[in-house]
């Protein structure tokens, strides 16, 4: 419109000077759209809304919901099988197995057995929207359509099994199950399993050629061979993957949780017990291990330029298993061969003319060998037609022409015919009458099966238990040691000292100890000690030491004793004097956990010093154990407030078990001993109507002692703590110490940590007698001169023995002192002494007619050059040659006769070691061979056991 001379008014969604220009609304907001739920397209002249998706347009400008109607919540929207609603709208769908006619509602049933047979490998019948597989006569259907003969035992897809592949130039290892795998007379720990049909239990090189498996290759090699060929189980590589060689193989185990176990060992089971000429009505399997070969294709190599004659697809191929199972003592094979699972027994056949070729090479074996130079056997089989001779052997054999009343060939691919039609070949692998190699290794894993945790590290609180540590490193340290328990005789034979300590008490103490027996000294050699590696997991605090005993514990001085009169020596060795009357705490462990009190009375003849009389041992929540002095030399024992007849201790060895956590021996008459199974002890001996107590506590208890055995942490500073934390130095007066340091462990009647645990019937009865105040050492004297120079002449300069008799005015007080002392000197020498460590070959193998040559070497902190001394048995053909530390046996074998060879070292203190190895004997007649490789068991070495 002209408003004006050269003046335009422009309509709405126009500009310009002349109004030809677009007016873009939606860039300069002047459009009306719901920008919250849309947008706006811009227009020539003007422009339009839209909505976002689900939404519809309403007025031109606004956007609102659509309201949507299900369609399917009607009728099913008039579909046949499957309706879904959209928004405005609605779809139908068939079920797998059915199509969608052309009305887009109705489905068909689809024929699935029109089109590759539906899949199967057999027979295909089409149901109501499926199909189903079915396979002829003795097969069954796995994994919904492939037929597997019945007898194959189920492998692959069947049991959730993957195939394996390896470097198939050499023989896969794998290790046995605990048991390992009896095979006539020996026991194997492993498994070498070939791609061409053969199962190796000593290692073997995988055989290029099908060899007879009495041959000399095989006739130190324990093998089995269901179907030993020259194959490749690479060649059919290039296929599609169903098309290619696969090998399986799986283990199982009683109680491993696999869904197919149980069903694999009861078929096994009823094999071994129906194997021919075996008698095994009660085998129950504990293991089995299932190999499976197929579509095993011959190898080309040796054709021209390595090629095959016929395509890949079309070569021949086998398909076979091997089973083994045993229990430990007996073990059982099967072959089995499934029908037509063998169409090639030698790689001739993949050239023109296959299975007829005559004049074959390299055609297949099977059978085993025990690898002991005698026992083989082929694959002999004995028709029931034939009524005399001792069978056909199918091994290496491919007739064209049948035997005389023979249905078929006797021919390695007619394997599946034999038995009845079973194809399955049995084998007992072990004659009934002889006995079980290494039957340790049989019981050992009986009991480690038994166990309800097959691994207990990995329960909580595992990894707090202490550690074992070392034995002591001979007989007279363990003598002194409370923790272990040795014969009441040693002799010069080695002697085994049994820990006292414990985790918890036996389950069933028999059961565990012939467990022991069983793991760790019959089966100590097989599997480089696996088997007692395994029951030391299970019961910690009764293994085997380290190999020496450099680790001993006395290396810590971890004993206090108390020597006559409460003269006391704390743990970290400060010797001072504590004459309190009432009870006191001796010693506590690891905050109340385990306490040690005593009861002081008045010494005989004086009011001013005091001793020992009666001492309770006690861990929280269990049974307390007391003793106390009854007359001059006797004792009485109460567990948990009871007496105990002491004379169930005149068995010899007898402990009496207290509970689960302790146990009291007596090792004198006047003696008794309590043994905390975590390493704890006290001992009580009684003399002159008073207690000498000695206290032990292991290392790991070291920062966890309070009370009057001192603060225990290796700091002899701060060893007079307070049960307040306070510290009196140790350079304090006996006065001192007695009012700040020994008064504050006085136990009381109230509750608390300071509660005196003796009972009512305690000889001297507890009480605290506010006149009473002890003499000191430090302020000794003599009514009488005459029993002073009596005592100087006793004690000489020992100033508690002339304390003893100064307060008592009894001689023998000081005698009893003088011997608590030496004793206790005695004993704490020979815990800290150590011999020679001695280091040497395990075994030594010998060869008569050869020379063997030892080198033993000794360390020893003390002695430069230890001296090196034959045993007595050790014959003259044995030269003992000694350069300082080192000592070297040469030895010419002369005869095979067994002896000990014994070399003894000792060092400056006269303490001496034992080099004693197990030595094999071995004659090696009539051209033999002695195989050093693995150590056989000792048990059977001379007839002695290490």
């Amino acid at each position: 419109m002209c408003v004006d001379t050269n003046v335009c008014e422009c309509d709405e969604g126009w500009a310009g000077r002349s109004c030809d220009q677009d007016l873009d609304e939606c860039w300069y907001g002047r459009d009306k759209c719901d920008h919250v739920n849309g947008g706006c397209i811009n227009t020539q002249g003007s422009y339009n809304c839209t909505c976002n998706a689900g939404l519809q347009l309403y007025n031109g400008t606004f956007c609102s919901a659509i309201p949507d109607t299900d369609e399917c919540a009607k009728d099913n929207g008039g579909c046949e099988q499957n309706c879904h609603n959209t928004h405005g709208s609605f779809v139908c769908s068939c079920d797998t197995g059915y199509n969608l006619t052309a009305d887009n509602r109705t489905c068909v049933d689809i024929d699935e057995c029109i089109t590759n047979n539906g899949g199967c490998d057999y027979d295909c019948t089409n149901t109501v929207g499926g199909r189903t597989c079915s396979c002829e006569e003795n097969f069954r259907v796995v994994a919904e359509t492939i037929c597997r003969d019945k007898d194959m035992y189920p492998y692959g897809k069947e049991v959730h099994e993957q195939p394996r592949r390896w470097d198939f130039s050499v023989c896969q290892r794998e290790e046995l199950p605990m048991e390992g795998f009896r095979f006539f007379g020996r026991r194997h720990h492993n498994i070498y399993i070939c791609d061409n049909g053969i199962a190796g239990f000593d290692e073997i090189v995988r055989p290029g050629y099908p060899s007879s498996l009495d041959d000399d290759v095989f006739s130190q090699k324990a093998v089995l061979a269901p179907f030993l060929a020259k194959s490749s189980a690479t060649v059919l590589d290039s296929l599609p993957e169903d098309q290619r060689t696969h090998i399986f193989y799986s283990f199982y185990q009683r109680n491993d949780g696999h869904p197919a176990t149980d069903l694999i060992l009861n078929r096994t089971r009823d094999d071994g017990r129906s194997t021919p000429g075996f008698y095994a009505p009660t085998y129950e399997p504990v293991w089995a291990l299932v190999v499976t070969w197929t579509r095993i294709a011959p190898d080309c190599s040796d054709y021209g330029n390595g090629l095959c004659p016929l395509p890949h697809d079309q070569l021949p191929v086998n398909n076979f298993q091997l089973v083994i199972s045993t229990d430990g003592t007996l073990s059982f094979a099967s072959f089995i061969y499934p029908d037509a699972g063998q169409q090639w027994v030698s790689p001739d056949e993949a050239k023109a003319g296959g299975i007829d070729r005559p004049n074959k090479n390299f055609i297949a074996v099977g059978g085993y060998s025990a690898g002991d130079n005698t026992t083989t056997e082929g694959l002999v089989y004995k028709p029931p037609w034939v009524s005399s001779g001792t069978g056909v052997d199918f091994s290496g054999k491919d007739r064209l022409i049948s035997p005389p009343g023979w249905p078929f060939n006797v021919s390695m691919r007619n394997l599946h015919r034999v038995n009845e039609g079973e194809g399955k070949w049995q084998f007992a692998l072990q004659e009934e009458s002889d006995p079980s190699p290494q039957p340790g290794v049989v019981s050992c894993s009986q009991w480690l099966r038994r166990q309800e945790v097959e691994d207990p590290r990995l329960l909580f609180g595992y990894d707090e238990l202490p550690s074992v540590g070392s034995c002591p490193c001979f007989a007279e340290q363990a003598w002194h040691d409370a923790t272990y328990n040795l014969p009441s005789s040693i002799s010069s034979r080695p002697t085994c000292a049994t820990s006292r300590r414990r985790v918890h008490a036996f389950n069933n103490k028999a059961e565990d100890e012939a467990a022991f027996q069983s793991c760790c000294m019959d089966a100590e050699t097989e599997r480089n000690g696996w088997y007692c590696d395994r029951f030391v997991m299970h019961r910690p605090l009764t293994s085997l030491p380290q190999a020496d005993c450099t680790n001993y514990g006395v290396h810590i001085p971890w004993r206090m004793v108390s020597r006559g009169d409460p003269h006391l020596t704390t743990m970290d060795g400060n010797n001072y004097s504590f004459n309190g009357l009432g009870d006191f705490l001796l010693a506590d462990v690891n905050n109340r956990e385990y306490q040690v009190q005593c009861r002081m009375s008045l010494a005989t003849g004086s009011d001013h010093a005091t001793m020992i009389t009666a001492m309770i041992a006690y861990q929280r929540d269990k049974q307390p154990v007391q003793i106390q002095v009854v007359g001059d030399s006797s004792l009485e024992l109460y567990v948990n407030g009871s007496q105990t007849d002491l004379s169930v201790f005149e068995e010899e060895g007898y402990e009496l078990e207290v509970g689960d956590n302790s146990l009291v021996t007596q090792p004198a008459n006047n003696s008794l001993l309590v043994v905390f199974f975590s390493g704890i002890s006290v001992k009580a001996t009684t003399k002159k109507g008073m207690l000498s107590v000695e206290f032990s506590s292991p290392p790991e208890f070291k920062g966890k002692v309070r009370g009057l055995v001192g603060k225990f942490d290796g700091d002899e500073s701060n060893d007079f703590e307070s049960s307040n934390g306070t510290i009196v130095p140790v350079d304090a007066s006996e006065r001192q110490l007695y009012e700040d340091f020994g008064i504050t462990w006085q136990l009381t009647s109230e509750d608390g940590p300071l509660k005196s645990l003796f009972p009512d019937h305690t000889r001297d009865s507890f009480r605290t007698r506010s006149t009473f105040y002890p003499h000191f050492t430090d302020e000794i004297t003599f009514s009488d001169p005459d029993l002073e120079t009596r005592a100087r002449a006793t004690c000489r300069n020992n100033t508690d023995c002339l304390f003893d008799i100064s307060q008592t005015g009894d001689i023998e007080f000081g005698n009893v002192l003088l011997e608590a002392e030496e004793e206790f000197d005695n004993s704490k020498k020979l815990l800290n002494m150590f011999p020679p460590i001695l280091t040497g070959p395990y075994s030594v193998h010998a060869t008569v007619g050869e020379t063997v040559t030892v080198v033993v070497t000794a360390a020893d902190p003390t002695t430069r050059f230890p001296r090196f001394v034959l045993g007595s048995e050790v014959p003259d053909a044995v030269q003992l040659n000694v350069r300082e530390s080192e000592a070297t046996l040469v030895w010419q074998v002369e005869s095979d006769s067994p002896f000990k060879l014994q070399l003894d070292v000792y060092n400056a203190e006269n303490t001496s070691a034992q080099y004693w190895p197990v030595v094999y004997m071995c004659p090696c007649l009539n051209g033999g061979n002695c195989n050093s490789s693995v150590d056989p068991d000792p048990s059977f070495a001379g007839g002695e056991k290490k």
